[in-house]
């Protein structure tokens, strides 16, 4: 909510003064950058120049702001932070920060932007009960909680409920049941219709296989990246075969037998689609192997790992990592003034990384 939409007894100009003063704490009106002229901020809240005026002169005499001759003003906002207690948010996730790409990607961007407004972000490894008793003890020293895959059936029902009634969480992965206030994730769905129309459009006559993941029902990042992906082929003349792939078979590479019974009912195949981008990529190996005679190609979501990304016969969606961080930091800081979004989940499309052979 911005100053001029709350209802106060404040003077306006106090009201002006905080909306500045938000604004920099969100890292808005970066330090050394100009505020918007007098003319702009009295038209955007709905206020007179007069008030605008009083309300710089104070935050001028805070140091806030600084202001030459005949200039606008200058942000300085180390003199802001430096009134109250830095920030202090944690991260909780259900597995070690490198071990998943993605998440490691989107903790470091998070961790740069809180920083810069200085605060802190850390780390809480949550891998078995006893993590999640010391979760539960040190919650309320938190500002706000940023959570990394965590379900609500996946946790103790006191930490669940912990974090339900926590108003200042955010979760930042599509899995559905999250305990969290606001959940900001990549668009899945969208993710899995444009690399299916973009197969449509770029190999009109390809013989696609989509392969299942059997971890679909576990996790709504794949089930929308799945639906995605059918819905993307709905109506075309060559609509793709549908195999049901053990995940457990990919994680361990060991693909040769799954990928000769597929190819005895799909004998024409010629490109492969998985909702992780590993998937995907591990299948089309094996498949070069026993075929290599066949202009294999492969798709997935993820685009994280350099192999995937610069294969020129894989076509993947990267994770909006920076994106996700920026908006998962913008997002934490309206909850904390009691500004929550106007929907439970904010999905961000990523970047399409076409075929390039």
């Amino acid at each position: 909510m911005t100053a001029h939409e709350k209802t106060s007894d404040d003077p306006k100009y106090r009201q002006v003064m905080a909306h500045i003063e938000s604004l920099i704490r969100r890292g808005v009106l970066a330090d050394g950058a100009l505020l918007p002229s007098e003319n702009t901020l009295a038209g955007a809240l709905s206020v007179s120049r007069v008030t605008v005026r009083e309300a710089l002169e104070r935050l001028q005499a805070k140091g806030v702001v600084s202001k030459g001759q005949g200039k606008r003003s200058t942000i300085n906002a180390s003199a802001l932070r430096g009134t109250g207690r830095p920030l202090k948010f944690g991260w909780i996730g259900r597995s070690p920060i490198r071990e998943l790409s993605v998440y490691f990607g989107i903790y470091s961007q998070l961790q740069k932007r809180i920083s810069a407004l200085n605060g802190a972000l850390i780390f809480l490894p949550m891998l078995n009960v006893a993590d999640e008793k010391l979760v539960i003890a040190m919650l309320e020293s938190f500002d706000g909680i940023f959570l990394a895959g965590v379900r609500s059936s996946g946790i103790t029902p006191e930490l669940a409920e912990l974090l339900a009634r926590t108003p200042h969480s955010v979760e930042i992965d599509d899995i559905g049941n999250t305990p969290a206030a606001v959940t900001v994730c990549t668009d899945n769905y969208d993710a899995g219709k444009r690399t299916a129309e973009y197969i449509r459009q770029h190999r009109p006559a390809a013989r696609v296989v989509a392969l299942l993941s059997d971890r679909a029902g576990s996790y709504h990042g794949y089930m929308n990246r799945i639906r995605g992906f059918l819905d993307g082929f709905a109506g075309a003349e060559l609509a793709p075969s549908i195999w049901n792939c053990s995940d457990d078979l990919v994680d361990r590479r060991d693909i040769t037998g799954e990928a000769m019974r597929m190819l005895e009912l799909c004998s024409t195949a010629d490109t492969v689609w998985h909702p992780s981008d590993g998937g995907a990529w591990h299948f089309r190996t094996a498949l070069e192997q026993l075929r290599p005679k066949v202009d294999w190609r492969s798709a997935g979501i993820d685009g994280m790992e350099e192999r995937y990304r610069n294969d020129p016969r894989h076509l993947t969606v990267r994770h909006p990592v920076e994106e996700i961080a920026q908006v998962a930091c913008t997002t934490m800081l309206d909850l904390l003034e009691n500004d929550g979004p106007e929907t439970k989940c904010k999905a961000i499309a990523g970047t399409l990384l076409p075929w390039n052979c």
